[in-house]
């Protein structure tokens, strides 16, 4: 198969940690509402991350949004 008829998970993007590293990357970025997206994804995973948590807040945080 061609790359561009390969699937995501493929190349690892159903992997938690890729959402947890790019949530990482768009709050430096100040991209909070994207950034708290994916960090919502992952903790929709990895549950217990509390460092994954701590940055919904983040995020959250930075858009007003303190629900």
């Amino acid at each position: 198969a061609s790359p561009s008829s390969s699937s995501s998970s493929a190349f690892g993007l159903s992997d938690p940690d890729i959402w947890h590293q790019r949530g990482t990357v768009l709050h430096r970025l100040k991209d909070f509402k994207a950034g708290a997206k994916d960090f919502e994804r992952f903790v929709a995973v990895e549950a217990d991350h509390a460092i994954g948590w701590n940055y919904v807040g983040l995020c959250r945080s930075q858009l007003g949004d303190l629900r």
